[in-house]
């Protein structure tokens, strides 16, 4: 199947433009929905706009480090040559820190024989940087995926129906859902803080429960189109939510903003309403203007109401390149919030499928406690099928929706899961 996480630590000097190798990160993840590229910010702070090449690139998680107290114990404060953001179109940059003072690996060299002929071949050293970190991150990354493809989400205990694959800009919404808001985040020197998985991924007995929804490219959002879900919060517990998406790449040498395909993130919670990267401190504010330039959104409440509250996603500018199904922008959207126990009762049964005109409805009984049905897709039959590969193409109040987007030529396998707001 091939690696699904990549992670780098090289680049070259800030340009002052979006590079070559900006676009060909951005190239890769558009291609690949499955794909998570994690590459270092550079060790080229403590200055504004030093974020090296392709940790400048619209769609890679870009890791900044962090140092070590003098106990050697974690420390919350950027080290001083973790380079920094914004990007040259303003972005925000690094997207997420983790440790990197002190950090034991694996002692590169040149010598290749095997076995080795110099015994200090296969030693450990102790490193700092951004280089250091940007493995850690990635190795949170991978111990993220496990917990999908083991079938933890949602229910927090591993369930062999449940498991699917997660999409990389799924993951890339999971990390950063998750961090803890240290420094100044969310700036250009913290990004959105430090990776912190226990913050994000449920099991039982956590406060806090995580919702995940994400689409592929071929059946995202078009322009003008808006995608809605509810969820129910508690009050006690932090809210958040986060929207990433990898859009087709810009132009090398662009200086102005490479973002082509524009969503953006809204949450309505009573009377209130948040919009995606309008902060106050560490938390989201109402009014402010939609952001334009960043393909990551967030909205946080420290001290959230009780309530339910709704999530939308919407298509604000989708012109795409040319390229196929740029027309449409597939997405993540990662919410974390306090809530109840799921009150669906048992899986929908009973269900059946119907081709009309190339649209297909999938029909399946309703079951006791759901408020809402996802509709899940894979390639092949229902026997044929990879498990791991059903992802959400639509979802609705009733047991009866519709996949809209089909291609023809190919068949399908289909799977529904009743939901709660819970």
């Amino acid at each position: 199947m091939g690696g699904k996480i990549s992670s780098s630590s090289y680049g070259s000097d800030y340009s002052g433009a979006y590079t070559a190798s900006d676009a060909e990160v951005d190239q890769t993840l558009w291609q690949d929905d499955d794909m998570l590229i994690v590459f270092s910010a550079g060790n080229d702070g403590s200055g504004a706009r030093t974020i090296g090449h392709p940790g400048h690139s619209k769609h890679a998680l870009t890791v900044g480090a962090l140092g070590a107290n003098t106990s050697n114990s974690m420390s919350n404060s950027v080290i001083w040559c973790s380079s920094r953001g914004p990007t040259s179109d303003g972005r925000r940059k690094p997207d997420i820190m983790a440790p990197g003072v002190g950090i034991v690996s694996a002692r590169g060299n040149t010598i290749n024989t095997n076995p080795p002929s110099d015994p200090n071949q296969a030693t450990t050293q102790t490193m700092d940087g951004t280089s250091m970190a940007t493995p850690i991150t990635a190795g949170g990354a991978a111990l993220a995926r496990q917990y999908f493809e083991d079938g933890f989400y949602p229910t927090g205990t591993s369930t062999l129906p449940d498991a699917r694959s997660p999409l990389g800009a799924e993951l890339k919404a999971v990390l950063l859902n998750g961090t803890a808001f240290i420094g100044g985040a969310p700036d250009n020197n913290y990004g959105w803080g430090r990776v912190w998985l226990d913050n994000n991924l449920f099991f039982p007995g956590d406060a806090r429960k995580l919702r995940s929804f994400a689409k592929r490219q071929d059946v995202g959002i078009a322009q003008g189109e808006t995608d809605e879900y509810t969820v129910q919060v508690a009050a006690g517990q932090e809210f958040r939510a986060t929207l990433t998406w990898y859009d087709p790449p810009a132009a090398p040498g662009l200086a102005g903003r490479a973002l082509i395909n524009d969503l953006d993130l809204e949450v309505v919670a009573g009377a209130n309403t948040y919009k995606g990267n309008v902060f106050s401190g560490a938390q989201s504010a109402t009014g402010g203007s939609a952001d334009t330039i960043n393909p990551v959104e967030q909205v946080r409440l420290t001290s959230p109401t009780a309530g339910t509250y709704t999530i939308r996603v919407r298509g604000t500018q989708v012109p795409g390149d040319g390229s196929p199904y740029s027309e449409r922008q597939g997405y993540a959207l990662a919410v974390s919030a306090g809530g109840s126990a799921s009150a669906v009762s048992a899986a929908p049964a009973t269900v059946s499928a119907a081709n009309v005109a190339g649209e297909i409805t999938v029909t399946a009984s309703a079951v006791g406690g759901a408020t809402g049905y996802q509709l899940y897709r894979a390639d092949g039959t229902c026997t044929q099928a990879n498990a791991l590969d059903f992802q959400l193409v639509e979802h609705g109040n009733g047991p009866a929706l519709i996949d809209a987007l089909t291609q023809g030529g190919y068949t399908y396998a289909y799977k529904v899961r009743g939901v709660d707001a819970n």
